[in-house]
């Protein structure tokens, strides 16, 4: 479908103190490791932690920590 970006599996470096995946730190994407400049947003589901980031070169993602699978997975937004 045009117009809408696909889900992706992708590596996520993150804080964790209390519980894994609290606050993604960089994604590596397309090989490269971009460091997050801003969480825009945050919530759960019944699937997982998700968040709304910026990074510091501007691209923006929509990343899930999905916990019954234990993966990140990513989208361009």
């Amino acid at each position: 479908m045009p117009g809408i970006t696909p889900l992706f599996p992708c590596n996520v470096e993150c804080v964790s103190s209390t519980k894994y995946g609290e606050r993604p730190t960089v994604i590596v994407f397309e090989e490269k490791r971009l460091p997050v400049a801003e969480v825009i947003k945050q919530w759960r589901s019944p699937e997982g932690t998700y968040f709304q980031v910026v990074t510091d070169n501007n691209l923006a993602f929509e990343l899930a920590y999905q916990d019954g699978s234990d993966q990140w997975i990513c989208k361009l937004i």
